[in-house]
């Protein structure tokens, strides 16, 4: 079981490792703007991730054209995870909020043609838009 939490630790998760099917890095501007660089997640089933206290929501539209919901500690500001509805029953987890993030292994990037000078991928699968039609069409969602 892996876990993490908010800067506060007024939100703590918890989610098995065998069911996140994707860990990738999104370098859209949206990313850039909300988190002052990549953003990097780890994507699962909704039902996967344990969550001990209450989160705040703010809803965007992403570069999708749809609605994502991000989820955050109202005390600290810390974003735990999103809701991207182009992707019903899945969430995207950030790994920043693991208490060790040691065992990730990124699958790849996303949006890479965004990416600033100083903030060069750091996966050997780029892709310069989002996760093109033939390799989703391999992942379980």
């Amino acid at each position: 079981m892996k876990e993490g939490c908010c800067y506060c630790g007024n939100i703590q998760i918890k989610f098995c490792e065998s069911n996140v099917i994707l860990a990738l890095h999104c370098h859209c501007v949206d990313c850039q703007k909300y988190f002052g660089a990549k953003a990097s997640v780890l994507t699962m089933p909704s039902k996967s991730l344990k969550i001990f206290g209450k989160t705040h929501t703010a809803e965007v539209i992403g570069g999708s054209g749809k609605k994502i919901i991000r989820h955050f500690c109202g005390e600290c500001g810390t974003v735990i995870f999103n809701v991207p509805e182009f992707r019903p029953g899945y969430i995207n987890l950030m790994v920043s909020t693991l208490n060790d993030s040691s065992w990730v292994k990124f699958d790849f990037s996303i949006w890479t043609k965004f990416a600033p000078t100083w903030a060069k991928p750091s996966t050997d699968i780029v892709f310069p838009g989002p996760i093109p039609s033939e390799v989703l069409k391999t992942l379980p969602f």
